[in-house]
């Protein structure tokens, strides 16, 4: 007999089998592994043996992952005290915990909140509100590579691979806090980003000295193609001089008498005069829409901020 555990039954699952393979727990529960035809993965069930009069028979307690290792355990005990004292063996039906993945994304951002920066923070609840509010009634133990794989098909045919990337190193701090929780015994995705595919940034000469008049008019005509709102927010790279980080987070409160209150990395700040320039973008851009909308000059979805992948494009 061996100490089964989760990531044993786990891998069982998917171990590719010919005929029933069975186990003993070090407890006296059996295990049994079957293949399926229909379906890819294998059905475990959970049984306890049983001597009447002589003869061995099995009763079938239920299956994984319905019933945890540990729940399979405490019922086998209850059936063993039944079967000994000649008590009908009537199953009780079992109230299967779940643990939605809203439910934990909502404690994990609680602890973020006192240990990360507001940047960082905005960008997850842009992917929660833009992708991930999608996964809100799915049990954390469902979140397996292959229903990742499943999840984020769409957004890899639209060629979305940096917001991918992102959301799959997400997905898997919140995996390794519900291993911290003691919800699952190991976290199943934790290597998942080497399986998904990267995003390939074309990295663009910088403008020459002696060809700066041409390479600029070329480079705005390039840009004029795109989405206005874009296009603004790349004018205003020039016209302040800001990293794309720094001025995707500006607010609508950062901005006063001609002032751009900028946050860094460590939560300092730094202020930069509006050229005539920039002030018209910002006019223009608040002039579009009413402030309630977001927070944000410069709209990402759903209202949050503008990812970096979005300017990448």
């Amino acid at each position: 007999s061996i100490s089964i555990t989760e990531k044993i039954l786990t891998s069982l699952i998917k171990e590719p089998l010919a005929k029933d393979k069975s186990f003993t727990d070090i407890s006296g529960l059996v295990v049994i592994a079957r293949p399926s035809a229909k379906v890819s993965n294998n059905t475990i069930f959970f049984k306890t043996r049983k001597i009447v009069d002589g003869k061995k028979s099995f009763v079938t307690l239920g299956k994984y992952p319905k019933l945890s290792i540990a729940q399979a355990r405490k019922l086998h005990y209850e059936t063993l005290d039944k079967i000994q004292n000649g008590e009908p063996l009537v199953q009780e039906p079992i109230v299967e915990v779940k643990y939605s993945f809203k439910d934990l994304w909502q404690k994990f951002i609680a602890l973020q909140q006192t240990k990360i920066t507001e940047n960082t923070l905005e960008k997850y609840y842009s992917s929660y509100r833009c992708h991930l509010y999608k996964l809100d009634n799915v049990d954390i133990r469902e979140i397996t590579p292959k229903y990742l794989l499943k999840f984020f098909e769409p957004l890899v045919n639209n060629g979305e691979y940096g917001t991918v990337q992102r959301l799959a190193n997400m997905l898997k701090l919140v995996v390794d806090y519900a291993v911290f929780l003691q919800i699952v015994e190991f976290n199943p995705i934790l290597n998942i980003s080497k399986f998904l595919p990267k995003p390939n940034y074309q990295h663009f000469k910088s403008f020459s000295d002696l060809t700066l008049e041409q390479d600029l008019v070329k480079f705005f005509k390039d840009i004029s193609v795109l989405n206005k709102d874009i296009q603004c927010l790349i004018y205003m790279y020039f016209f302040t001089l800001l990293r794309s980080v720094e001025l995707r987070s500006v607010k609508l409160q950062d901005i006063s008498n001609g002032l751009l209150d900028v946050k860094t990395k460590t939560l300092s700040s730094f202020r930069v005069p509006l050229s005539n320039q920039a002030q018209r973008i910002v006019d223009y851009l608040l002039a579009k829409r009413p402030t309630t909308v977001s927070e944000y000059l410069f709209l990402g979805r759903a209202g949050g901020l503008v990812s970096e992948n979005t300017v990448n494009k």
